[in-house]
């Protein structure tokens, strides 16, 4: 494709294959690509499960990571996390640690996320998300009713 003016020709995009894109190079040029290395390059997407650490846990008695994963899109990250925990005393706040599947990057302080859950008797609640440092994230609720609850937290962030 030629780069000596500013106009894109139709007959430049008809190449009369299928399952092509356009995209830019390094370099600003565009050039089609296969449509399926956009789902195996690994360097701008991936997607997978992860066994995150919990720590900096205040007022549970018990906790189990129920399922963990991520989806990397670029520099952002998404991640889902489902668990189960049992809780100390009624009206306190309850605290939970998860490391991240990649450490945050310096440059960017955000983490922005929410937690739901639903403990044994029924009652329904949300939490803060919020990031503790650059490898952890700490979900931040307070309850008002005994027993254990399933938590879901999701939330994402920028790795640089």
């Amino acid at each position: 494709m030629s780069t000596n003016h500013n106009r894109i020709k139709v007959s430049d995009l008809e190449t009369n294959e299928r399952n092509k894109i356009l995209k830019t190079n390094l370099k600003g040029e565009l050039e089609f690509i296969d449509v399926s290395t956009l789902q195996t390059d690994s360097a701008f997407y991936s997607s997978d499960t992860y066994t995150p650490t919990l720590n900096n846990i205040l007022n549970i008695t018990d906790t189990k990571i129920l399922n963990a994963n991520y989806t990397k899109i670029g520099n952002i990250i998404n991640v889902m996390v489902a668990l189960f925990a049992t809780h100390k005393a009624l009206g306190q706040d309850t605290e939970i640690g998860i490391s991240l599947p990649f450490t945050r990057g310096l440059s960017t302080n955000l983490l922005s996320g929410i937690a739901v859950g639903l403990n044994a008797e029924g009652v329904n609640f949300s939490a803060h998300v919020y990031a503790t440092d650059l490898s952890t994230a700490t979900i931040k609720y307070r309850l008002t009713t005994r027993g254990s609850s399933n938590i879901v937290a999701n939330f994402s962030y920028a790795i640089s």
